[in-house]
């Protein structure tokens, strides 16, 4: 929700301008892939679906504000707060996802809270928070208990994916290392191909330099988000309709975290390269063409909260991030509830929401219900650490296309995404779907 985040396939990033199809924190980001301006194709299904998502941001922003404001009293005393386990993150950073010092009433509600935002960080594997006794009677010591991740860590998504008459292949990867510099920063390398099978051509590069602090002039509260963004795809659509973008920018954004799960961002963006054409078809069977948008510049803001228990397998707890500029806005929310200790379900709406600091690399549907099923340990893969199948039936939404006609797509995914101890991070999936044209 910053102006740069986790981003969906070529395929949905192509066809939603204005309102790019890209699952980020970061509204920069979103305006970096936002620039087209197509009246036709996905500018009747950003106005829908982001009008939906932007009443459902109110109504359950206005349930954070009152959650916020009812705190817990209970009668024993947070006499310190320590860290265990934490090789290469510094105490100073786990605290602050606490909201308790020494001194202040415990609170059993905050410590699952913090339990819950130190979870959702991609920087550990598992967090524990428990009580030592204090120096007297009602005096307690909170204990932070971590296991760090590894300090690179490696994505792999990979998918073949039949939309709209089109057959085609998509590989993604993400390499990342903590901690650079000597501080908590984190640099990630996003790479992401799509080749052509069959049909329709779809093919394209995408690419993304970015560093990420989670701390600002050393404070927890703030956080900071830079980096850089090359693109270069040509996507072809039914009824002679096509995108062509050749896009190269650079962009900063800042952060600021507020109450239990919330942050708000704001980032500028400048694009040192913009060639951008788009063709389809009108009522009357002529091609219009719009090419090389004026807004190459601009700033945005942006307001996401993160309550999941786990960045890439959760099981309970919601997701936002959205991003608004001059003449677009972007939504995007998963809501996550546990079914059992194996299996879960799912809702999302306008794909897939990324963290506070990356992008998602899912491809995905503007409207989804998932159900997904726990993969426990094995030595499969060079050794699974966990992992879940899922099965996402979902349907988008590309509006206007040609002739007047509305253009529907129902379309079922099928996955499997597992943390491996060789290749790290994997996720293999299938989408097909059939399209429906409607006056």
């Amino acid at each position: 929700m910053t102006i740069f985040v986790r981003k969906s396939s070529w395929f949905n990033r192509a066809r939603a301008a204005p309102v790019m199809r890209r699952s980020g924190v970061s509204a920069v980001r979103d305006f970096a892939l936002s620039s087209r301006g197509r009246s036709g194709l996905g500018g009747a299904a950003g106005s829908l679906i982001n009008a939906t998502l932007i009443l459902l941001l109110l109504m359950t922003g206005v349930s954070v504000l009152c959650h916020a404001e009812s705190p817990e009293h209970s009668s024993l005393v947070v006499e310190d707060v320590r860290c265990k386990g934490n090789a290469l993150t510094r105490c100073t950073f786990i605290r602050g996802f606490l909201h308790l010092s020494p001194g202040d009433p415990l609170s059993e509600e905050e410590i699952q809270n913090a339990k819950l935002r130190l979870s959702s960080l991609p920087d550990f594997v598992s967090v524990q928070i428990y009580l030592d006794k204090g120096s007297a009677k009602g005096r307690a010591i909170v204990v932070i208990e971590v296991v760090e991740a590894d300090r690179i860590e490696n994505e792999i998504s990979a998918g073949t994916s039949s939309r709209l008459t089109s057959l085609y292949q998509t590989i993604e990867g993400r390499f990342a290392e903590r901690d650079v510099f000597g501080t908590q920063g984190t640099v990630n390398l996003d790479v992401e191909g799509i080749a052509p099978i069959d049909g329709p051509t779809h093919h394209g590069i995408y690419t993304r330099l970015q560093f990420a602090a989670p701390t600002l002039l050393d404070s927890n509260k703030y956080f900071l988000i830079g980096g850089m963004t090359y693109q270069n795809t040509v996507i072809d659509y039914p009824y002679f309709a096509s995108d062509k973008t050749d896009q190269f920018d650079i962009d900063l954004s800042v952060g600021r975290r507020l109450f239990d799960y919330s942050y708000v961002t704001a980032g500028y963006l400048e694009r040192l390269i913009s060639q951008s054409i788009s063709q389809s078809r009108g009522t009357s069977a002529i091609f219009s063409t719009n090419s090389n948008p004026n807004n190459n510049k601009g700033w945005a803001i942006g307001y996401g909260w993160n309550s999941e228990d786990d960045p890439y397998f959760p099981t309970q707890g919601s997701r936002l991030s959205s991003s608004f500029g001059g003449s677009w806005a972007s939504v995007r929310f998963r809501k996550t509830w546990s079914i059992n200790p194996d299996s879960t379900w799912s809702v999302q709406l306008g794909g897939t929401p990324g963290t506070q600091y990356r992008v998602s690399l899912d491809e995905d549907q503007d409207f989804s219900v998932g159900y997904q099923h726990r993969i426990g340990p094995s030595d499969r893969l060079g050794g699974i650490n966990r992992g879940r199948w899922y099965v996402e039936p979902g349907l988008s939404y590309y509006g206007d296309i040609a002739y007047g006609k509305q253009l529907w797509e129902l379309g079922l995914k099928l996955g499997v995404r597992v943390d491996t101890k060789l290749f790290g991070l994997v996720d293999l999936y299938v989408i097909a779907s059939t399209s429906e044209q409607g006056k």
